[in-house]
């Protein structure tokens, strides 16, 4: 069996394999930089193939995957698929997506909503340029910061990262709701409440930060949109706290459809937005991570 790994990145994996391995495997390697005539060829002779994402990005490695008719499995290190187009796939390949980042990414949601809840990057910039506006006085009420004792998660997608979240949050003080597509036979662990996709309305309008967990399906597609937006909870500076999770896939699951990009409805409705990623791709915004104390 002849297994190829592509990329730079794809090789911090290799050590591990080759431990778990049998003698019957032959290992190759790729990288970008190489001449696409060698990917062609170790594509030819290639059961399995592992990328890293420097290969996917700099490779163009599908152009050669179309016409590898060996390779039986392409392991692929996002945990979304929606990006992978069918026709430059051959009919029987596998491919398996990647996990074990729960623990990671329920620790960025933490400690977005702190930041958030603590206004710490305004707070950090204000006192870089000399600012004590931000001492939290009781004279001046907005300078007080909020804080995320005894409030509601709302978590949309229940999976492995959102149990993390929850066990986390719990552990902070904070009430735990989440949904499903169906609801369970009984509630699972770490949360004071559960409902299927029937019961998201009663998620937003209980959260005080909602979670975008979900993968993008048909019944997740811009589940973001301008009725939900109006039903979701605002915090005590009439503001919608708002975390997404999945890069790209979190981009769509808002509603493109209803004509207003991102920053349109973050001053409409005046959201506090934390992406995993830099929205770049999306409607044309650069580094947008923070969409903070936003006014009409």
């Amino acid at each position: 069996m002849n297994l190829l790994i592509l990329g730079k990145k794809g090789i911090a994996i290799q050590e591990d394999l080759e431990k778990d391995l049998d003698n019957s495997w032959n290992i190759f390697n790729w990288e970008p930089s190489e001449s696409p005539d060698k990917l062609a060829k170790l594509l030819e002779i290639a059961d399995v193939a592992v990328t890293g994402s420097d290969a996917l990005i700099y490779g163009n490695i599908f152009k050669y995957i179309s016409s590898s008719k060996n390779l039986k499995l392409l392991q692929i290190p996002f945990a979304g698929t929606d990006w992978l187009n069918p026709n430059l796939l051959p009919k029987n390949l596998m491919i398996a997506n990647a996990a074990g980042h729960e623990q990671a990414m329920a620790e960025y949601v933490i400690g977005t909503a702190l930041a958030l809840s603590l206004d710490l990057i305004a707070t950090h910039n204000e006192f870089r340029s000399g600012s004590w506006e931000k001492t939290g006085t009781l004279s001046d009420p907005k300078s007080m910061h909020n804080e995320i004792y005894n409030k509601t998660i709302g978590i949309l997608g229940y999976g492995q990262i959102g149990v993390e979240t929850a066990k986390r949050a719990k552990s902070l003080g904070m009430t735990t709701f989440g949904i499903n597509r169906t609801k369970r036979a009984s509630k699972p662990q770490y949360l004071d409440w559960h409902g299927s996709i029937e019961d998201l309305d009663t998620l937003l309008t209980k959260s005080d930060f909602l979670i975008l967990a979900c993968d993008l399906n048909e019944s997740t597609k811009n589940i973001i949109n301008k009725r939900t937006l109006s039903k979701m909870k605002k915090d005590i500076n009439k503001k919608i706290n708002l975390l997404i999770i999945g890069g790209s896939q979190g981009a769509k699951l808002f509603d493109t459809v209803i004509g207003e990009s991102i920053i349109n409805l973050s001053k409409k409705y005046k959201l506090k937005i934390f992406h995993q990623t830099s929205l770049k791709n999306y409607d044309n915004l650069s580094n947008f991570y923070l969409c903070n104390n936003i006014e009409n």
